[in-house]
């Protein structure tokens, strides 16, 4: 018998843009990484998550954080590259 909690939790997320928690596995599908990682990511605390009987679930403003910290972490990290200017460009002799 579901729990009370299930029952507000959406099973197919990508379907409703209202969806409130998914389960883990279908929140790795949403973050483009494998099951695998998405629950490495939940033991290291950088996805938070929680339990409803056996199995994880994630809230929708939790994976959004986490896309965001992402993109924005990589954003800062990528080079910033300059413009090539007159020195950059080869003569041919």
């Amino acid at each position: 018998m579901p729990s009370v909690i299930a029952n507000i939790i959406v099973q197919d997320p990508p379907a409703s843009p209202y969806w409130l928690a998914a389960p883990l596995p279908k929140v790795a599908k949403l973050l483009g990484v494998s099951e695998r990682t998405a629950r490495y990511l939940a033991r290291s605390g950088e996805l938070p998550t929680f339990r409803v009987g056996r199995s994880l679930f994630v809230r929708r403003t939790d994976a959004l954080n986490f896309l965001d910290r992402r993109f924005t972490a990589n954003r800062r990290s990528e080079p910033q590259r300059a413009l090539p200017g007159p020195a950059d460009r080869q003569h041919a002799g």
